[in-house]
């Protein structure tokens, strides 16, 4: 169970239930996600967890504000340049102002939309800003989304697995390096619509995962070489002696040392805790039964 939260001067339940991952963006591949495909990058097991520190820490403590990529706001940028994930590598190579198709990994369905902005960084070790990213006037940086609504593609099914979205790019922008962010805004979560008052599911505040990739916008276009050994969808198990055994009504809290970082580690105990058969990713050294 999510916590209460205050919205219009009403103590609203979030009535969501625990979910075992939510998604990542496979093509082409963000820098959480490189790894799977076998890129030479570090392991980030919870790829599919880039949300802001979770919708606790996003709304409560953040006001809303997340890093580009899905790190938490006050935290350390690990996946935007100059973090661990972010090696500045080209993963996909597109034509000015054609249209791409972007593919993205939904492991745990919010309902909810996707969208797509890009930033030209030019520049492996400078970091994308949300303003570059916003931008949408001539250079469109928030991108049409041809098989959706405008620049939203909805997620109107509870189906879970691969997505694709037809995305187009500016016909007038080209890049050496141009920051990809897929922003997935769930909709599964009873809120407030700021205009109305109303409330309703998929008002308010809701659940944000993100994702980046590095790609090259050029006037022709061309051709990435990606590694030729089959990808990686699954996790590496944990030994299970060094699990958390499973707690009673699937409450996990953090442990250890990270108990220090209960803000940030509870939420992730109680999605990967909650995770069924070899994908489950509760060491002893982050998590305890709540």
């Amino acid at each position: 169970m999510y916590p209460l939260l205050l919205l219009g001067g009403a103590v609203v339940t979030l009535l969501v239930p625990v979910c075992d991952g939510h998604g990542y963006l496979w093509d082409p591949t963000g820098r959480a996600s490189m790894w799977r495909r076998n890129w030479d990058t570090p392991t980030d097991y919870a790829d599919n967890q880039c949300f802001c520190g979770g919708f606790q820490h996003q709304w409560e403590v953040m006001g809303g504000k997340c890093g580009v990529c899905g790190d938490p706001y006050d935290g350390n940028r690990i996946h935007e340049a100059g973090g661990k994930y972010a090696k500045g590598i080209i993963v996909g190579h597109y034509k000015k102002g054609s249209v791409i198709t972007v593919k993205t990994v939904v492991t745990a369905n919010h309902f909810g939309y996707f969208e797509f902005r890009l930033c030209p960084v030019n520049n492996k070790r400078k970091r994308a800003t949300q303003s570059c990213l916003d931008k949408y006037c001539i250079t469109r940086h928030l991108l049409k989304v041809v098989n959706g609504n405008d620049t939203r593609h909805y997620v109107k099914t509870r189906r879970v697995g691969e997505y694709v979205s037809k995305v187009k790019l500016p016909r007038n922008l080209v890049c050496r390096q141009c920051v990809l962010q897929w922003k997935y805004h769930a909709g599964n979560s009873w809120g407030t619509d700021k205009l109305t008052g109303r409330g309703c599911v998929g008002c308010g505040p809701q659940e944000e995962f993100y994702g980046c990739a590095d790609i090259r916008i050029s006037r022709r276009g061309g051709k990435i070489v990606i590694p030729t050994k089959p990808p990686i969808t699954t996790l590496k198990p944990i030994d299970p002696a060094l699990q958390v055994r499973r707690c009673r009504g699937g409450k996990y809290k953090a442990g250890g040392w990270y108990i220090k970082k209960s803000k940030t580690i509870d939420p992730w105990c109680m999605t990967m805790c909650n995770v069924a058969g070899p994908d489950r990713n509760c060491p002893q050294t982050h998590c305890q039964c709540a």
